[in-house]
């Protein structure tokens, strides 16, 4: 049946399908295609017959253990089951979909390291301490101005911060309001509460 190794084999048509067999040394694969569209094939588990290899005289030959009403049977549990594979690969695909759109989304917000301006700035006042420690040991009378741009931009950063949680969500703040209250505690009593008129 097999001239070549590794090619394929139209075996049969059976019930809308041409079944096609794929031999290499060590196993025979069939696989499934619509009569009308032989580019679409499916390889049932069922239908894969390997070689034994561990006895130590194990046929090379062994397609020919392959008993055809036994092969009839597994042809028509996989063309059976078909419905049933075709439904799983379709939630696979539904849910592969969903997980490409889920991380598509964080990507593309991600956005850059926040505080990269921040640490710009650092870098920025360390060098023009290093700068101004550098002029200080060579003039004694040299008087440093430094007014360090890494405060100023994260007051700007936590500024900006302030204002995103703000516009998060009123109904956040009114379930922590809500939350707050529940969970206060009581007030102390101070002495001035009781006072009795004495």
């Amino acid at each position: 049946m097999f001239v070549n190794e590794e090619e394929d084999y139209k075996l049969l048509e059976y019930k809308g399908f041409v079944v096609n067999a794929y031999k290499t040394k060590y196993q025979v694969e069939f696989s499934l295609s619509p009569k009308d569209n032989p580019n679409i094939a499916y390889s049932p588990s069922n239908m894969v017959y390997k070689n034994d290899t561990s006895q130590l005289f194990s046929s090379y030959n062994f397609c020919t253990e392959i008993k055809f009403d036994g092969f009839l049977k597994r042809l028509d549990n996989a063309i059976t089951k078909l419905p049933e594979k075709i439904k799983e690969l379709e939630n696979s695909i539904e849910t592969t979909q969903e997980n490409i759109a889920k991380y598509t989304r964080l990507v593309e917000q991600k956005l850059p390291y926040p505080r990269l301006e921040y640490l710009q700035a650092l870098k920025w006042d360390h060098k023009t301490l290093i700068d101004d420690l550098a002029k200080m040991g060579k003039d004694r009378d040299y008087k440093p101005v430094f007014n360090p741009k890494s405060q100023e931009v994260l007051k700007n950063l936590e500024a900006e911060k302030k204002a995103s949680l703000e516009n998060e969500g009123v109904t956040e703040e009114i379930k922590e309001q809500v939350n707050q209250e529940v969970h206060r505690p009581m007030k102390k009593a101070s002495s001035g509460d009781y006072d009795m008129g004495m």
